[in-house]
């Protein structure tokens, strides 16, 4: 809760180079509640790991790992943090690992559980994808207490399915 409202107020960051997914989550109903600074966004795309994970997101790291401290701050006690992204594009991969790095040092003791979401060949937007996926799956291993990992085209099977009923899905769903 905030400490100054008594309000309970949702910790989380929301970090993309193309500044659309941040802000179509913030405008909408899932976005309530959380601070105008959890969402964090460049001013372009960002396809590749290696591109994701040179300087060319520093921005975003250093912005991040500002906002991760600010919310740790307001805590009692950290119990751990969580990761949920996609590896197939460069902010998913790249962005991810540089953070997940700076998190395993600046909080050493702390647990950090990734889910990540691995590309399918028949869902896939990219054909870098794999190569970015691969880059990333040794350093996630290395810097987190436990990694969970979902496949893309049984998630998108299953929000497809006519049980589910989403109609069109999107970033909110």
């Amino acid at each position: 809760s905030d400490k100054a409202s008594g309000e309970r107020v949702p910790r989380g960051l929301f970090i993309d180079t193309d500044p659309t997914p941040p802000e179509t989550i913030k405008a909408s109903l899932n976005g309530y509640g959380f601070q105008d600074r959890s969402f964090l966004a460049g001013k372009g795309s960002c396809a590749t790991f290696s591109r994701a994970e040179s300087i060319y997101t520093d921005y975003l790291v250093t912005g991040a790992a500002e906002e991760m401290r600010r919310q740790a701050e307001e805590l009692d006690v950290i119990l751990g943090f969580q990761m949920h992204h996609a590896i197939g594009g460069g902010v998913g991969s790249g962005v991810a690992c540089k953070l997940l790095k700076k998190m395993a040092s600046h909080y050493p003791k702390a647990r950090v559980q990734n889910y990540c979401i691995f590309p399918s060949p028949e869902v896939s937007t990219s054909v870098v994808e794999p190569y970015n996926a691969m880059l990333a799956a040794g350093m996630m291993l290395r810097d987190t207490t436990f990694t969970v990992v979902f496949d893309n085209q049984a998630i998108y099977r299953l929000l497809a399915a006519p049980t589910m009923k989403v109609p069109d899905i999107s970033y909110v769903d």
